[in-house]
C-alpha cells in the first residue's frame, strides 16, 4: 500500500517529467544468474544513453524523483562484489530493480 501511494505521488508531482520517458524505447536486460547481466547494465548505463535505477534510489525504487528530494546519501567508495568477480559498485551503480514493479 505504501509503495503504491508513493508511486501515485511521485505520478502527479512529476507527471511532466514522466511523460517524455514513456515515447521512449526501452531495453530489458535478462538472463540467468551470473551470466553477464550486471557487466552489460553497467556498460550501457556507462555510455549516458542509458537510464537505471541505482542504489541510491533504495529502498523507495517507485518513488526515485521524490526521494531524491530528501536524500541526502553520500556517495561511498567503490567496493567489489561478494561474488568476486572485479566488479565495482557503489551508490551511484545502476541495478536491476525491476522486481519491485513486478510485485507492486
Amino acid at each position: 500500500m505504501i509503495k503504491k501511494s508513493l508511486f501515485k505521488i511521485e505520478e502527479m508531482l512529476f507527471a511532466n517529467q514522466l511523460a517524455d520517458v514513456k515515447n521512449h524505447q526501452h531495453i530489458f536486460i535478462t538472463g540467468l544468474p551470473r551470466s553477464g547481466t550486471t557487466i552489460l547494465l553497467e556498460f550501457l548505463y556507462k555510455t549516458n544513453k542509458f537510464a537505471s535505477l541505482t542504489y541510491n534510489d533504495m529502498p523507495f525504487i517507485l518513488s526515485p524523483n521524490l526521494f531524491l528530494k530528501f536524500n541526502r546519501r553520500q556517495n561511498f567508495q567503490l567496493k567489489e562484489r561478494m561474488h568476486k568477480d572485479n566488479i565495482q559498485f557503489n551508490l551511484q551503480s545502476p541495478e536491476a530493480f525491476d522486481d519491485v514493479f513486478f510485485q507492486t
